[in-house]
């Protein structure tokens, strides 16, 4: 539920994995800017696909420190990367 849609986001990102959303806001203009976004959210997901190529963790930072990992800022394109691919958003 977001009670300032604005302009959509979080309707789209909520439509793309699949739940349910209520977006209100007092602007006519907004509104229209959410439908139209809703209409046309299909068309957003080979960005989101892209996006979560970029990221991706194996552990937590928790359990990445406890083993002595470099964890942050330090950490080196090495340390305990592994490619995760996202099934959630293959609907």
């Amino acid at each position: 539920m977001d009670p300032y849609i604005g302009s959509g986001t979080t309707a789209v990102a909520a439509k793309l994995l699949g739940h349910k959303y209520i977006g209100i806001d007092r602007s006519d203009a907004y509104m229209e800017m959410a439908s139209t976004r809703l209409d046309n959210a299909p068309s957003e997901m080979s960005k989101i696909r892209e996006e979560q190529g970029l990221h991706f963790v194996k552990g937590t930072f928790k359990d990445r420190k406890t083993q002595g990992k470099h964890v942050g800022k330090y950490r080196t394109k090495d340390d305990d990367i592994e490619i995760i691919q996202p099934s959630l958003l293959e609907r």
